[in-house]
């Protein structure tokens, strides 16, 4: 391997090394890496919305067949 390749393997296990070291260390220190409540709520109303269990208003979703007669007036 050159120099270049060396050195930047070498950072890459330095740095992905460093983050474990953070996740792992993380609750020891009392950081918290959960969504608040207000995100939460933001994030589940999103994902309904996308999924269209809810709807804005004025929107109406059903299921069902429409038959009409055609009427010459």
């Amino acid at each position: 391997m050159t120099f270049c390749r060396r050195l930047a393997t070498s950072a890459l296990v330095l740095g992905v090394g460093a983050g474990a070291l953070f996740v792992c260390a993380a609750p020891k220190r009392g950081v918290s890496f959960t969504p608040s409540a207000q995100a939460q709520g933001i994030i589940r109303n999103l994902i309904a919305r996308l999924r269209g269990q809810t709807l804005p208003d004025g929107i109406v979703k059903s299921n069902g067949r429409i038959e009409a007669t055609q009427v010459d007036v």
